[in-house]
């Protein structure tokens, strides 16, 4: 009887590393599949570790369903249940696991989103500038490179605000497009600021960007999709 049982233990736990095997290879197969369909405007330049799990869940569900109820019906025909026991044990154990990381690594993507713009708000810097481009903006100035270089030395404050705030919104943009900053939530917050400051300074933006093709693209990109 005890052999018989540590024979069971056995088979239970060599079935559990094979099946959790099979699950992690064909999900993360899939789920690089799905990665490559899903943002055909290549928007994204690097995925978050949430929306690969999230593609990954996506796929392993359905399968683990198939899996079990082919268990279930192999347990009513009077044969598998060391095989049952073995699919749900590896089911329950990896849909935990992905779950739990699902929500660990969305929560640090919006958490490290909100330290960002919270530090950026509460700089003395940023709002010494935004400040400055503020009058600007409401007398509807737009900014092309020739006026860019025309101002003088005693408007040296302005030109330094206006390479600032680009600076920063394309950092900002950047990190939205790398997946290491919620786009959900920085389009909430500041997608008003983005779409001024760009209409303000598209001339310029735009001038730059074709002479250089990776100056400021990720805040092109970012104005592109939010304008609507």
């Amino acid at each position: 009887m005890g052999e018989k049982m540590l024979y069971g233990i056995g088979l239970v736990i060599i079935v559990f590393l094979f099946f959790i095997s099979i699950f992690g290879l064909l999900s993360i197969l899939v789920a690089y599949i799905i990665d490559s369909f899903s943002q055909q405007d290549n928007f994204y330049l690097q995925k978050s570790n949430d929306l690969l799990i999230k593609n990954i869940m996506s796929f392993f569900f359905p399968f683990f369903g198939i899996i079990f109820i082919f268990g279930i019906f192999l347990f009513a025909s009077g044969n598998g249940i060391t095989f049952l026991i073995a699919v749900t044990t590896v089911g329950l154990a990896t849909s935990g696991w992905l779950f739990t990381n699902y929500i660990s690594s969305r929560n640090s993507i919006r958490q490290h989103t909100v330290t960002v713009l919270t530090q950026l708000r509460m700089s003395t810097e940023f709002m010494k500038n935004a400040n400055k481009l503020q009058p600007l903006l409401e007398k509807g100035k737009t900014i092309d490179l020739e006026y860019y270089d025309s101002l003088s030395s005693s408007e040296n404050t302005e030109k330094d605000a206006i390479r600032y705030i680009l600076n920063y919104l394309e950092f900002v943009s950047a990190g939205i497009r790398h997946g290491d900053l919620d786009e959900k939530l920085v389009r909430a917050a500041q997608r008003g600021m983005f779409i001024g400051a760009y209409g303000m300074c598209k001339p310029y933006i735009l001038e730059l960007n074709i002479k250089n093709k990776t100056t400021f693209e990720h805040l092109i990109a970012i104005v592109d999709r939010w304008k609507y």
